[in-house]
């Protein structure tokens, strides 16, 4: 049958349920009642949990939807699960241990790795501390995924998983793998409907949030103001509702002595002190550690007198007006769409007040609202990656409990949205522009792939000589042709029809006439069915009209369209240091007398050629970090690398991780409104011809977005397809006249050229040769691709948030810059000495550090940088712009490296002389911005 035929067929028509024997016989039964929701129910089911299946929708249709929303917003404390799944979860270790008694034992374990005396056995020995502790991460995620797929309150496993990212940890700073999972059992979800307040209490005293925003280590005398600015900025108000810097100091002054302690006996205290010690499990309120004195917070006067004043700044916080309104436009966020009405928001925020903070109350109010009944509809919200995973695998195979969660756990790390990895406190974007990227969108074919042509290991169980039970996906079932065919439009379902599979020729153990490659047939509903795509409605569509509506697309998906601009053989590549990079500690003020006195742990002395630790002389004023010896320092001889000092966001002073990257990537002005679908380096694509951009990201960046279709790649996972050149073509071919069809289009080409270019390295490797690892690995890639194939690049890098133990000339810092510098010399190899002539790379940060030392050893949030920019052809071995010498009275608000050199303004420039933009081109990228001339290039 063709697709024009089978679109024909497809048309509003309902296949008899006679017509399944043939398909429950292979499949298995379903209930007849199963598949008989209307299209709002179905919506809503899909909506408000994990994803429909054909379970879900049956017990929803034989209780109402009334009763059903019912049982969803307010469960029982203790919901039953599945045997088989409880089972799973009995048998982890740790599962029902206290936290302090978790810490213990590990403390233990490391104490003893720590104290054996021959090397190679010490090592062995810390490789099982650390492999036990992953263990235990690991663990955190299956209970997590395994609840998901099968509790049955799964508007309280959504909430959970909500919950969790808004209050984001990361497993991997500190001992947080050993904590994830009492945290997320009995900090979040047992408060993920209840009151926000109580849910905030839980996340403050937990040892996880403690140890990962640094509020363990703060204390009277050694401020550390981490857990306090985010507490604000993300977790209650919101970055601008009106708190200052001076509410951040008095916050943190308010949590000092909130901590950690797993030592059975008490501290040792003052008698008069010790009738305030509390301690409640690991959670500790050591008296000796609080400042005492007064502090306003928010215009309140909140008097020194304990723990108390903790729970007096929440109770500000949770009433202030602007937390339920962050709050209520996060949710919405969640469930409505990107950009939630505000009608819909204030109505949610009203409720939050007026209920005290009651969550369920605010979901009530946000389902009952016609403006979430509006979004109810084919096409109006595209999943996440782990909305997407999940409801996958619970269309695909129902309450058929899986027997492993790794490969789940695997897919959302490809898909960068990995369980407790996000490194920094915001938590994963909501928002459908960060997951639909032509990379992201090829990962999730792949996947489908997996889900679709059997098991994929997921009924393999995790222990030694475990036998894989193979389950077929439940797809094509009552559910689906009784209620989720209606959703398709003409293109996907002309193509399901085109490629249903013959029983019979699965029997033989081939695909049937006209399908996908065996198996993927399956894979395809899951592919269209799990994308909620915008797509245009109207009459069926036939397959030449496909492929030409494909071929039309494709020269949308470079930059948007043509220019008649200055054509370009040069290449750009920009390194975002995500987390503010402690610049003052990477070029040294060595000339400065106020530098070391700032930091009499951190800073780096002054060059001395017999002492390796000492800082590299650059000029008679500014030195390079030693970490930087062998990779960096050897350019700046060669006149190929270039500092600007006091860089930055002259206009963004939030000095807020999140709100400054936003302000950098846009390259708009941070006051007024901002369009956050327009990032510049998609306005300086535009402006181009014969430019290729790609961004080597796992989501596509904020800077890329615009009106082209920007590839992304994450190019540390690229690996050989499983989806072939026909498959692709067939799913090209379904997307064709959707929102998505050239996102699609383009990822599919871009996973090829990368391919391609890989796969040499990968026989490089077979034949013996030794790979680079981490970035380094990256940067040699990306070397490759932009000496081949792309000439204007975008990577990030995380991990430069040092506010505790930061290091000097070794550790923490030291080694990341080392990495950063190999990687970057690995870069300048890869793309060879002619296109490295042709190159220019800028790296740059969302802002500096503070320039004293905190009472941690380590450093603040701050606001001037340095940039560097490097390059075969740049005017290099020297610090460039405006620069003030180094003092106390030099500092910007008295801590801080001020800005007087404009990001936006260094880089106008550096476009004028790259590529010779003229002054319109260059206000199309930089609104109302002089391009400033400090003769890089």
């Amino acid at each position: 049958m063709s697709i024009k035929a089978a679109s024909k067929a497809c048309r509003g028509q309902r296949r008899r349920w006679t017509s399944l024997a043939g398909i429950v016989s292979v499949f298995g039964t379903v209930p007849a009642n199963a598949g008989g929701l209307n299209a709002h129910d179905l919506a809503l089911l899909d909506r408000l949990t994990w994803g429909v299946n054909v379970s879900s929708a049956a017990h929803l249709q034989a209780i109402g939807t009334e009763r059903w929303l019912q049982e969803q917003l307010h469960p029982t404390a203790n919901v039953a699960l599945p045997a088989a799944v409880k089972a799973q979860i009995e048998a982890m270790p740790d599962v029902h241990k206290f936290p302090f008694d978790v810490m213990v034992a590990f403390d233990q374990q490391a104490k003893s790795a720590n104290q054996v005396i021959d090397p190679d056995q010490k090592k062995a020995a810390q490789q099982v501390f650390q492999q036990a502790m992953s263990d235990r991460a690991k663990q955190a995620a299956a209970r997590t995924i395994l609840r998901a797929l099968y509790a049955p309150d799964q508007l309280r496993e959504r909430m959970t998983w909500f919950w969790v990212n808004h209050f984001n940890v990361h497993q991997y700073k500190g001992n947080i793998r050993i904590l994830v999972g009492d945290y997320v059992d009995n900090a979040i979800r047992p408060h993920a409907l209840g009151r926000f307040r109580d849910l905030l209490s839980a996340t403050l005293r937990h040892p996880a949030m403690l140890r990962y925003l640094d509020n363990a280590d703060n204390a009277v005398g050694h401020l550390n103001e981490n857990y306090a600015r985010e507490i604000m900025e993300l977790h209650t108000m919101g970055v601008g509702s009106g708190y200052t810097q001076a509410d951040v100091e008095a916050l943190a002054r308010i949590l000092t002595g909130v901590g950690i302690d797993a030592k059975p006996e008490d501290p040792k205290l003052k008698l008069e002190l010790q009738s305030q010690l509390v301690r409640e499990g690991a959670f500790e309120f050591n008296p000796a550690r609080h400042d005492y004195g007064d502090k306003t917070l928010l215009g309140h006067l909140i008097k020194g007198r304990g723990l108390a004043e903790v729970d007096e700044a929440l109770n500000i916080l949770v009433h202030h007006p602007a937390t339920a309104v962050h709050l209520s436009r996060q949710i919405a966020t969640y469930f409505v769409s990107d950009n939630p009405p505000d009608s819909l928001v204030q109505k949610m925020a009203q409720a939050f007040r007026t209920s005290d903070g009651d969550i369920a109350a605010v979901l009530a109010t946000m389902v009952e609202a016609p403006e979430f009944a509006a979004s109810l509809k084919p096409g109006a919200r595209l999943k996440d990656p782990i909305h997407y995973v999940l409801s996958a695998v619970r269309l695909a195979y129902d309450d058929k409990v899986i027997l492993n969660t790794s490969p789940i756990q695997g897919w959302l790390n490809r898909m960068g949205e990995g369980l407790f990895n996000h490194e920094t406190p915001d938590g994963y974007a909501m928002t459908s522009a960060s997951w639909n990227g032509p990379g992201q969108m090829m990962v999730r074919f792949e996947i489908a792939r997996q889900i679709g042509s059997g098991s994929a290991g997921l009924f393999k169980a995790e222990v030694p000589n475990a036998i894989d039970q193979p389950a077929f996906p439940l797809i094509q079932n009552a559910l689906y042709f009784n209620g989720l065919r209606q959703t398709l439009g003409p293109a996907e379902c002309a193509l399901l029809q085109w490629t249903a599979p013959d029983p019979g020729a699965r029997d033989a153990g081939r695909a049937g006439q006209g399908s996908l490659a065996a198996g993927l047939e399956y894979a395809v509903f899951v592919i269209t069915g799990i994308h909620a795509v915008s797509r245009g409605e109207g009459r069926p569509v036939d397959r030449r009209e496909l492929i030409k509506a494909f071929t039309a697309l494709v020269p949308l998906t470079v930059a948007g369209r043509v220019w008649a601009a200055p054509a370009t053989n040069a290449r750009l590549l920009v390194v975002f240091l995500r987390g503010a990079y402690d610049a003052a500690n990477v070029v040294i003020p060595v000339s400065s007398e106020f530098y070391h006195a700032s930091r009499p742990t951190l800073g780096i002395a002054r060059p001395d050629v017999g002492n390796p630790n000492s800082a590299l002389s650059l000029t008679a004023d500014w030195g390079l970090h030693p970490a930087l010896r062998e990779s960096i320092f050897p350019l700046w001889g060669k006149r190929e690398i270039a500092f600007v000092p006091f860089a930055g966001t002259s206009d963004d002073l939030t000095r807020s991780h999140f709100e400054t990257q936003d302000t950098i990537e846009l390259g708009q002005s941070a006051q007024g409104t901002r369009d956050y679908r327009s990032g510049f380096m998609s306005r300086l694509a535009a402006e181009l011809t014969r430019v290729r951009p790609i961004s080597f990201t796992e989501q596509l960046p904020l800077i890329f977005r615009g009106k082209g279709q920007i590839p992304n790649s994450a190019i540390a996972y690229v690996g050989k397809p499983s989806v072939d050149d026909r498959q692709a073509e067939l799913i090209k071919e379904m997307y064709a006249q959707s929102s998505l069809g050239a996102s699609v289009s383009e990822g599919f080409r871009v996973r090829d050229d990368v391919y391609r270019s890989i796969s040499q390295e990968m026989n490089a490797a077979n034949r013996g040769a030794v790979s680079p690892r981490g970035f380094e690995l990256s940067a040699r890639r990306i070397g490759r691709l932009m000496r081949e194939q792309f000439n204007l690049g975008f990577v990030d890098v995380g991990g430069w948030d040092t506010h505790v133990n930061q290091g000097a000339a070794n550790g923490y810092l030291a080694d990341r810059l080392s990495e950063l510098g190999r990687a970057l010399a690995g870069f300048s190899e890869e793309i060879g000495p002619e296109a490295w002539r042709d190159t220019v790379v800028v790296v740059i940060s969302e802002f500096g550090r503070t320039f004293r030392e905190n009472g941690d050893h380590g450093t603040d949030h701050g606001h001037g940088s340095v940039y560097w920019v490097m390059g075969g052809g740049i005017n290099g071995g020297r610090i460039h712009g405006e620069q003030v010498r180094v003092e106390q009275g030099t500092l910007f608000q008295n801590r801080d490296y001020p800005v007087l050199t404009d990001y936006r303004a260094m880089f106008a420039g550096l476009f004028q002389r790259m590529y010779g933009l003229d002054t319109t081109s260059l206000q199309r990228v930089f609104a109302g911005v002089k391009p400033a001339e400090l003769g890089l290039v």
